[in-house]
Parts: structure tokens; C-alpha cells; sequence
């Protein structure tokens, strides 16, 4: 998915009736002032749509976050040459340690500590430090 397409559905999702939506008996879609928005053959399209006010925003959260976690280990900025050619991690992507990927798919349970945070913080500083002292 582009970031047009995604841009797309969240300015389509914009234009909906910003309100909980709900069917009747008569599979109506109403929203929850009772504004009719239509009404479907089966239960189970009927229960897709009211359902999507919720889950579109929830999914487009979702790619958001990962594309996020996708750009910091897709940065060519991270990763170096030396001079034999053989490729390195940056600082950065060293002191990640695979943490933003981890915690994207859901593997970490216990987020850092604030001091964890603040010594991952330090290190990368320093590192970014004396390597913009490099030649």
C-alpha cells in the first residue's frame, strides 16, 4: 500500500458520519442518533459495515505504526561501508538492538524503563558524537 492509498482511505474515513454506527432489526445501518446511512441484506454485511467505522481507523493506526518502525531499520543513513567494503550498523541501529522491531510485532510485553531510555539515549548521543568528529 502507497502512502497516497493509505492518505486516501483516511480522507475517505473523514467524510463518514463521525458516530458510532449500529443495525436495527431490519438490518438498517443507523448511526447512534438513528440517521439512517442504508441497509443491507444479511446480518453479517450489516455487522462488516458498522464495524468498519472502527476498524479503518484501527488498521490505518496500525500500518502507521509499522511503516514507522519499517523507515528507522530502512534508513540508509544506518548502515556504512568501512574500507574493505563490508557493511556495518550505525550507532543507532546497534543500540535499537532489534527493540522497535520486537516491540512492533507485539514480541515485547515489559516496555524499557525510563532509565533503560535514558542510558540507550546517552549511548547513541555519544556514538553520533565522535562519529561526526570522524574526518
Amino acid at each position: 500500500m502507497t502512502t497516497e492509498q493509505l492518505q486516501e482511505i483516511k480522507a475517505r474515513l473523514n467524510k463518514t458520519t463521525d458516530t458510532i454506527w449500529r443495525t436495527n432489526m431490519h438490518n438498517e445501518i443507523l448511526t447512534s442518533n438513528g440517521v439512517r446511512l442504508g441497509q443491507m441484506i444479511r446480518v453479517q454485511d450489516a455487522e462488516f459495515v458498522i464495524h468498519a467505522r472502527e476498524d479503518v481507523p484501527a488498521l490505518i493506526a496500525e500500518v502507521e505504526r509499522l511503516r514507522e518502525v519499517l523507515e528507522f531499520y530502512a534508513d540508509v543513513e544506518n548502515y556504512h561501508l568501512n574500507k574493505m567494503g563490508h557493511g556495518f550498523l550505525s550507532p543507532i541501529v546497534m543500540a535499537d538492538g532489534g527493540y522497535k522491531a520486537r516491540k512492533a510485532l507485539g514480541e515485547i510485553k515489559v516496555p524499557r524503563t525510563p532509565e533503560q531510555n535514558a542510558v540507550i539515549d546517552r549511548v547513541i548521543a555519544n556514538l553520533n558524537k565522535l562519529e561526526g568528529e570522524k574526518p
